[in-house]
């Protein structure tokens, strides 16, 4: 799994070539986000309904560089998922929108 070649199948490649430049992204898009009073309520709203799943006091530390450690393990990566993009519901249940 680990290899000093350039290879998406090697995990530190990944985690440094593929998952971080999209962390960051998110940080800068999170960034301007917060100057629309509405949207960032939204995503205190959400962070709220997934809170349980989180193991942040609020929605900002999810995107601050010292997160990204959070975030290196497949169990962590879903979770992260979730803030990002949210999770099916449930029968009957409305979808939870990251």
């Amino acid at each position: 799994m680990y290899s000093d070649k350039e290879q998406s199948t090697a995990i530190a490649y990944r985690l440094i070539h593929e998952n971080l430049p999209k962390f960051l992204d998110n940080i800068k898009i999170f960034e301007r986000l917060k100057d629309i009073p509405e949207l960032y309520e939204k995503c205190a709203d959400i962070y709220r309904d997934i809170e349980e799943y989180l193991n942040i006091r609020e929605i900002d530390e999810a995107f601050e560089l010292d997160y990204f450690n959070e975030v290196l393990t497949q169990k962590e990566i879903d979770v992260y998922n979730l803030i990002i993009g949210g999770r099916s519901p449930k029968e009957g249940e409305e979808k939870y929108k990251g």
